[in-house]
């Protein structure tokens, strides 16, 4: 939905499967977060760090199928980035949640998969609820604020409202990885009246994407945002055909 508010016609075709050709100096960051993310996963359902590390080895071999090219980035160097950021995770209050205290990791709701949804033993019962969205950054975000309305951690502290109970609060927790790696956490907090006004707004433009009964149209004002122009720029404004500047990745792609 996130990508829909941005512009209609950027997300049917990123649905579709395509993208810009890839961008080989930062596709290793990408799969450096999918491992992170993996080995996070495998820790938390077992709160064993040696786990998370072979979960961590395992996926970025996966990944590395297809070597990137014209880049600096190797397999061991890219490991290695992604064991450090997996060790400075395990160093924040992450590395020390109880099992018990863990409700959900990667559980699929309805729409979204939260990360990590985790009590936190506060002395009350049975405890507030936290959700956490892990993001890997090859260098630090301009404005860590702009995670205080994002669309996309307003919706799993919906949906998990949905399912358990109001969360007291969302953490975006960051993983810097130059020019060495660090975690930012960014805690946003959660009130009744904050998540009343994202549902109001939420469905105002659920309805007006049904209403739109798959059609289409391309936002224009999203074609060039502060730090960086949409991929497909070329095709709406330029003629550029999908086919032959654009590549479409099969469902089965890492």
């Amino acid at each position: 939905m996130r990508e829909w508010l941005r512009c209609p016609l950027r997300e049917s075709l990123l649905s579709e499967g395509w993208a810009a050709p890839p961008n080989w100096d930062h596709r290793p960051v990408l799969w450096i977060g999918n491992a992170v993310h993996a080995a996070m996963a495998a820790f938390l359902v077992g709160a064993d760090p040696d786990v998370g590390h072979e979960v961590l080895t395992d996926s970025m071999g996966l990944q590395w199928r297809q070597p990137p090219v014209h880049t600096a980035w190797t397999l061991e160097g890219a490991t290695r980035k992604a064991r450090a950021a997996y060790e400075a995770i395990l160093e924040t209050k992450y590395g020390s949640i109880a099992v018990y205290d863990v409700v959900a990791v990667e559980r699929r709701l309805k729409y979204g998969t939260p990360d990590l949804v985790y009590r936190v033993d506060d002395g009350t019962e049975p405890g507030p609820l936290r959700v956490v969205d892990w993001k890997v950054r090859k260098r630090a975000p301009r404005e860590m604020r702009a995670w205080d309305h994002d669309w996309q951690l307003w919706h799993y502290v919906w949906e998990v409202t949905q399912e358990w109970v109001r969360p007291a609060a969302a953490e975006v927790c960051v993983v810097i990885l130059e020019p060495r790696v660090q975690v930012v956490i960014h805690e946003v907090t959660v009130t009744a009246e904050r998540l009343a006004a994202w549902e109001a707004q939420a469905a105002h433009w659920w309805s007006l994407r049904e209403a739109m009964n798959g059609a289409p149209a391309a936002n224009w004002a999203a074609c060039s945002l502060p730090y960086y122009d949409c991929e497909f720029k070329a095709h709406c404004h330029e003629s550029a055909s999908l086919d032959a500047f654009y590549v479409k990745e099969s469902d089965d792609a890492v």
